[in-house]
């Protein structure tokens, strides 16, 4: 009994060796683990949860392979060494079959722990693998078995996504990439298990063992315990390193810059414009800026709109855009990286000598996606190396101490801005927030569990919720989400005056984008152009300013980099789409230029592309090559197309300026994600530099 049970907490152990191996490297990517100690902490604490789930699955394994045991002996006792060897292949391919999608849920960790754990207690039962050596022995199994469910990963993907020929096809060249895979696994195990043969039998057994059991305690033992007792304290010596580096003294002539963006806000819920949330602090906020009351984002949903809001330029110039005829499954259907080649909002503060710090969180804003660019210190709370360790840890036990939606909500996202605003004193400052509340899932923890939307994915894809109560419902919950929202920005606020924040700084209040719920017959955002998902909430306050002020201009958030530009004494990007609205704010007389702004960034449904001057709307279908138009002034919500109605404004100019910008921008994604496109010609090039679109 004693030996059995050795031989299945051997097993167990190597089971979950590999799994563990195959995990760290997918969840240092997700996790942008770039420093070293920090990748050790991960790779330590994935290492020590999964060995305790490998040797509590060897211990039952062993109970229920008591019971099955004897007719398993006998079968492969019985079975010709060829028929076991058969037989392995077949569990083999099965469970690099099964492998399809990366571990990410609890019961997909525990299975591969379990199927790999059963094709290694085959193996051994067969005669076929030998685990009575020390640990160095068994690295080679775990290496070709890493081996083979990489390649096999990789050949499954791959067919998902580039084969052609029909289902069997497609199945005919898993199976022989399977047995490619399982065929390089073998190899690598085979000579890995040679060269290890050399190694140990120059080294005592006991000798290797003490080693590994001394490394086990020194590197695993030790950086766990202390990033468990850590948890969420990462951003205290991140902050204090990066504090340590911040300018100091003070500019009177450069203010402090102040954002605070809230995602998914509608321009219409708030109190202050007349909304049915209540939101006393947004109210207060109104109360002593310039609001504008007529703000558009360029895109309905994250990714895009803050690329345009930093860059001052279009979404599909910052290399966030679609190419006409992809396919949702293309990994190229939507880039995730923004222009590196763009200078930045934060870039150009910094390089004036600004502080630039940043607490974000939504997955749309990584360092992967490059949000990042500029800023000294950018905290991700949901993503963050430091939280995300423990939760990649304690995955496969279901009880991980933080769950991706708490690290996303205003209390944390309050809490790590206010200790982010009480460490920096000096001037001047660029301070970043975002709060993920009100985006869906609409389930605040102020509202009973049965009021809340946990998830509009059924109604996205098509299911009809519009009709009362449904609809009442999802409006109450995201209401709920906009005041939880309010109440935490109220400590964000409170601070930043304790701190003398407030009184010295430009603060700019907005939202990427709004949310639909079945105006136009979808729910959610970044399926269509109209204004629910476009009209934005901005406020702007200037230092010293005590009064509210309403701005009736028509704006785009285009022209915020340019404003605080000016504002701070400094000049725009070259190439910059955006006005700049100082002279509004400085109280110089007359109103800014008239917009013109095109709008992109469909993330579902057709691309689209659309033209706004403030009053009138003309939207492209690109897939059906037809126009829509609406009157905002007539027709604010956007209920009827007067594209060709008698009476409708002439819209010749406005559809050449649209249909050249398509073919411009489509162009340039194309040749971005490398879908392949002509140069844009002369000739059209021409025609946007005369409209003013191109320099």
């Amino acid at each position: 009994m004693r030996d059995a049970l050795s031989s299945s907490l051997k097993v167990g152990l190597l089971a979950a060796l590999f799994v563990a191996c195959r995990d760290i490297p997918l969840d240092a990517f997700r996790l942008d683990l770039q420093e070293p100690v920090v990748f050790m902490r991960a790779s330590a604490l994935v290492l020590v949860v999964y060995a305790g789930l490998g040797l509590a699955f060897s211990v039952l394994a062993l109970l229920l392979l008591g019971l099955i045991g004897r007719p398993l002996r006998r079968l492969l006792g019985a079975a010709p060494d060829a028929a076991s060897r058969a037989a392995l292949v077949i569990v083999a391919l099965l469970v690099l079959w099964s492998r399809g999608a990366e571990a990410a849920t609890a019961a997909e960790t525990w299975y591969a722990i379990a199927a790999v754990a059963l094709l290694i207690e085959l193996g051994r039962r067969a005669g076929l693998l030998d685990l009575s050596g020390p640990l160095p022995s068994w690295l080679p199994l775990v290496l070709g078995l890493l081996a083979a469910d990489a390649l096999a990963f990789g050949v499954q993907r791959l067919v998902v996504e580039r084969a052609s020929g029909g289902p069997a096809m497609a199945v005919v060249m898993q199976l022989g990439g399977l047995l490619v895979a399982l065929a390089v696994g073998a190899a690598v195990w085979g000579v890995g298990r040679r060269l290890s043969g050399l190694l140990t039998a120059r080294v005592a057994e006991r000798t290797v063992g003490l080693a590994v059991g001394a490394v086990l305690i020194v590197m695993v033992g030790l950086p766990a315990a202390w990033q468990l007792v850590l948890g969420a304290s990462e951003l205290g010596p991140e902050l204090a390193r990066v504090a340590g580096g911040l300018p100091g003294g003070s500019s009177p002539e450069r203010p402090n810059v102040i954002l605070i963006s809230v995602d998914a806000l509608r321009a219409d819920y708030p109190g202050y414009a007349g909304g049915p949330a209540k939101t006393p602090v947004m109210d207060g906020l109104a109360s002593r800026s310039f609001v504008f009351e007529r703000a558009w984002s360029v895109s309905p949903w994250t990714r895009p709109s803050f690329a345009a809001f930093f860059s001052g330029v279009y979404p599909s110039e910052m290399g966030v855009g679609r190419v006409p005829g992809q396919s949702q499954g293309d990994p190229s259907f939507y880039p995730v990286a923004w222009d590196a080649e763009r200078t930045l909002l934060a870039e150009a503060l910094r390089e004036a000598g600004y502080a630039t710090l940043a607490v974000a969180t939504n997955g749309n804003l990584t360092r992967e996606a490059r949000a990042d660019q500029g800023y000294r210190l950018f905290y991700h709370c949901s993503l963050h190396p430091g939280v995300g360790l423990l939760r990649v840890a304690t995955r496969p036990l279901g009880l991980s101490p933080y769950s991706w939606e708490n690290l996303e909500r205003a209390p944390v996202v309050t809490e790590h801005a206010v200790r982010v605003a009480r460490a920096v004193g000096s001037r001047p400052v660029l301070l970043w927030v975002h709060y993920m509340d009100p985006h869906q899932p609409y389930d605040p923890p102020t509202i009973p569990p049965e009021a809340r939307v946990e998830s509009t994915s059924l109604a996205m894809a098509g299911a009809d919720a519009s009709g009362a109560p449904e609809r009442e419902r999802f409006i109450d919950a995201y209401t709920a989400e906009i005041e939880y929202c309010d109440e935490s920005l109220g400590r964000l606020v409170r601070t930043l005056e304790a701190q003398g924040l407030w009184d010295s700084s430009v603060v700019v209040f907005w939202s990427d984008h709004g949310e639909e719920f079945w105006e136009h017959g979808g729910v959610d955002h970044g399926q269509s152009l109209f204004d629910e998902l476009l009209r934005v909430p901005l406020m702007i306050h200037v230092p010293g300013q005590t009064e509210g002020e309403s701005v009736d201009a028509p704006v785009s958030l285009l022209d915020v980099m340019p404003t605080v530009l000016e504002l701070c004494g400094l000049d725009a990007p070259e190439g910059c789409r955006g006005r700049s609205l100082a002279p509004v704010l400085e109280g110089e007389p007359g109103e800014p230029p008239p917009l013109r702004v095109f709008l992109e960034g469909c993330r579902r449904g057709g691309i689209r592309k659309g033209w706004l001057d403030g009053r009138h709307k003309l939207i492209y279908h690109v897939y059906h090559d037809r126009f829509s138009l609406y009157d905002l002034e007539q027709d604010p919500a956007e209920q009827h197309d007067i594209y060709g109605a008698p009476g409708a404004p002439d819209t010749a100019r406005w559809e050449r300026e649209l249909l050249a910008w398509t073919e411009m921008t489509t162009g340039l994604m194309a040749r971005r994600t490398g879908a392949g496109a002509e140069e844009v010609s002369d000739e059209l090039r021409q025609q946007l530099r005369d409209m003013g679109y191109v320099q």
